[in-house]
């Protein structure tokens, strides 16, 4: 019997089965399913779910989320950077954490040449922990696609000194990344074409567009007429969520001739 080549997701801020992050790696993960891969999940710690019908396997041994990793104890490291004082690129502490708990997920799912590795919540603290395990051979051996999907800001000026902190710290951030990963067995993306050429304008590397996986089971539901058309928006007002642009969205359906009898908006987001 021919040996399945293995399909490995590593998204450490899934920790429960709401959000977002489970949804993307279900979808991604079937897939792979589909096309032969053995589909293996690395996953949180807090983590409680044993299986899932997308996934042959699942370690749930990551310590931090992306969150954790990048964002608390950022606003320290900003106001050091500000006042010139000596500065490691991102928490190493949570990149050293991110390295071992990497490792171990590789070595147990006993990777080969041919297999994938996949990582949709990429990092500058993602980054550092991929080359401090880059002397391991089993991550050098498989293909790395990286997935960055946080805005970035290329063409910030001095005056904005939080956004030239958050771009300097992720080149730097890939500087490393690529000394230690110099065969360039890996491959960069973002999920959309904005994002795209923002990051590409950075010059750390080619960065292509990994749309965002659809849920095929949508199509196959029954569809009543007569219903109400209903978008929703859940999640935080945050302003890469996009719910700057509901009062656009809301005045041209009105314009298209919809009313209030044909859609409805569900909104529920946090402050």
């Amino acid at each position: 019997m021919k040996k399945r080549k293995k399909f490995l997701l590593i998204d450490p801020s899934i920790c429960d089965s709401s959000g977002h992050y489970l949804e993307y790696a279900k979808r991604v993960l079937g897939a792979a399913s589909k096309q032969g891969y053995k589909t293996i999940l690395g996953a949180n710690k807090r983590f409680c779910l044993s299986k899932l019908s997308q996934v042959d396997h699942i370690y749930n041994n990551f310590s931090f989320t992306y969150w954790e990793n990048n964002v608390l104890g950022r606003k320290k490291m900003f106001y050091d950077w500000i006042n010139g004082s000596a500065l490691p690129i991102t928490n190493h502490d949570k990149a050293r954490q991110f390295a071992l708990d990497l490792q171990q997920a590789i070595c147990a799912s006993d990777l080969e040449a041919a297999d994938i590795i996949f990582i949709p919540t990429m990092g500058a603290a993602e980054l550092i922990g991929l080359s401090l395990c880059a002397t391991k051979h089993e991550i050098q051996k498989s293909s790395l696609h990286l997935l960055f999907r946080r805005d970035v800001h290329p063409d910030a000026s001095l005056l904005q000194q939080k956004k030239k902190f958050e771009t300097w710290e992720l080149t730097r951030a890939f500087s490393d990344f690529k000394s230690e990963f110099p065969h360039g067995n890996y491959f960069l993306y973002t999920d959309t074409d904005r994002l795209t050429t923002k990051y590409n304008r950075l010059g750390v590397g080619r960065f292509t567009t990994l749309p965002i996986p659809a849920d095929e089971e949508i199509s196959l539901k029954e569809k009543r007429t007569g219903d109400k058309l209903c978008i929703s928006l859940p999640g935080d007002l945050r302003a890469e969520k996009g719910f700057f642009i509901l009062p656009r969205i809301l005045w041209s359906l009105r314009r298209m001739g919809l009313s209030g009898q044909q859609i409805k908006f569900l909104i529920q987001s946090n402050s």
